[in-house]
């Protein structure tokens, strides 16, 4: 039976946790900086709450890769697959649940995170050699990518229900 986590990510999915929290005061903090807007939610709406997973595992990723030095190839395109599946955790069961309830809570929606980012971490070890073989061009195109819609999509919200902020 596999462990669900690995004992050596456990600092690093804290961090990212930590992180992610910064990160969802930082716009404001900053006197919503346009900068600060690209890696930072700019407004309730579920796409820009994704960035509080998203950038925090990018960085924490490249932290990581710098002290333990992995395979490469695997290590990024695990990381980057166990980050959209974290997402696509988020964006499911936040609809399941406010559908269910009729509303957002503030709890449900912290739980969703942390569990989003331990399943970005769970994923990411059992594909790990998934990735052993993959372009390194391919998943650098699939990191700037993702980045590249966030941007994209924050500065340019498309007129879709996970770019609307929640309806009180």
């Amino acid at each position: 039976m596999h462990k669900f986590i690995r004992r050596k990510d456990i600092p690093y999915i804290i961090l990212t946790i930590l992180l992610g929290s910064v990160f969802h005061f930082l716009y404001d903090f900053s006197e919503q900086n346009p900068f600060t807007a690209l890696f930072t939610p700019i407004n309730e709406s579920v796409w820009e709450h994704l960035k509080l997973l998203f950038f925090p595992l990018f960085f924490v990723t490249i932290i990581q890769y710098h002290v333990i030095r992995p395979m490469k190839t695997a290590f990024f395109g695990s990381r980057l697959a166990g980050a959209w599946g974290g997402m696509a955790f988020i964006v499911i069961f936040f609809y399941i649940y406010t559908a269910v309830l009729g509303t957002d809570l503030l709890l449900m929606d912290l739980l969703l995170f942390v569990i989003g980012v331990f399943l970005s971490f769970y994923l990411s070890a059992r594909l790990y050699r998934a990735f052993w073989n993959t372009s390194e061009l391919l998943i650098l195109f699939g990191w700037l990518g993702s980045i590249l819609l966030f941007w994209g999509f924050t500065c340019f919200p498309p007129d879709f229900l996970l770019f609307y902020p929640p309806q009180k």
